[in-house]
């Protein structure tokens, strides 16, 4: 029978005792922390809804001056270009490489509030937000440069030419590379 509805002998829905959530006389009123029992074993109760929250992206990590900032950059943009404009168009990703450029640059020479008065990097994160969602909505256009070949992204040093010959099938000498 559900909470609240004993019967005639036991309290009704508005004379209840203690439901789940709620604390009664317990460790609590010793100063002890509160810890919930399951009512058939007497062990402390998980939360299920923490459990599988902690399988999940932790939101509340973000600072709030985080989303308070990049809303403030936002709001520029949407007043400008319209709200969520990114999900009706595509944007290319290197207009935003540009910009968050740009505002870094900014940023790091002392000026920390851009002309439109939002904080620079308010503006660098409302740049990634755009560009994060727009890749997940589908609208971002992936205009970066192409990749060198996998063999000269290997080494952080400019190659030299080497005096000895290789018989290593990676290697291809000047000569041969116009053939």
């Amino acid at each position: 029978m559900p909470d609240g509805c004993e019967g005639a002998d036991g309290p009704g829905p508005h004379e209840r005792g203690p439901g789940p959530h709620e604390r009664g006389p317990g460790p609590h009123d010793k100063g002890e922390s509160y810890v919930p029992k399951d009512w058939l074993t007497g062990a402390p109760r998980l939360d299920p809804k923490g459990e599988i929250g902690k399988t999940k992206p932790q939101l509340q990590l973000i600072p709030p001056a985080l989303n308070e900032e990049t809303a403030k950059a936002l709001s520029v943009g949407a007043a400008r270009y319209g709200p969520w404009n990114w999900r009706d168009n595509p944007v290319e990703l290197m207009t935003y490489v540009g910009a968050i450029r740009r505002h870094l640059d900014a940023f790091v020479e002392g000026i920390d509030i851009d002309i439109d008065g939002a904080h620079q990097l308010g503006c660098i994160s409302a740049n990634c937000a755009i560009l994060l969602d727009a890749r997940r909505h589908g609208t971002l256009v992936d205009n970066r440069p192409p990749c060198p070949p996998r063999s000269q992204t290997t080494s952080s040093a400019p190659s030299v030419p080497s005096t000895e010959s290789s018989s290593s099938p990676d290697t291809v000498s000047p000569a041969s590379e116009n053939a």
